[in-house]
């Protein structure tokens, strides 16, 4: 059975920034998920928010997925975290900071994930 990369969801991704890695997985047809994004013990966001920018430069703003890994009530705002808001109130502004337009959100946020499951 032949699995079909383009439909492949390669996740935590933005745990170990690496553009060859990024590439290598991105000519193959997967997405790519920066999906720990808030948690900056692993990365600064800064880093994952220059990544994008480079991954969109060359042409793969179409196979980009943000999320958060929110695996444990601390990570929540009630318990000290930074929340299910922090990707609108603090990332995409730090998206914009680094070049990004509102079409490239748009894209990414929305067009993105519809794409993946054929919508």
């Amino acid at each position: 059975m032949k699995v079909n990369l383009e439909k492949v969801v390669i996740g935590h991704v933005d745990l170990n920034i690496d553009m060859d890695y990024y590439l290598t997985l991105l000519d193959n047809g997967c997405y790519l998920a920066f999906d720990t994004i808030g948690k900056t013990n692993y990365q600064p966001d800064e880093l994952r928010a220059i990544s994008i920018k480079k991954l969109i430069d060359k042409g793969f703003i179409n196979k980009i997925l943000l999320s958060l890994d929110i695996s444990r009530k601390s990570y929540l705002k009630n318990y000290g975290g930074f929340g299910h808001s922090y990707i609108v109130e603090k990332f995409i502004p730090l998206l914009k900071n680094n070049g990004l337009t509102e079409e490239d959100i748009k894209t990414i946020l929305y067009r993105n994930p519809l794409d993946l499951i054929g919508g």
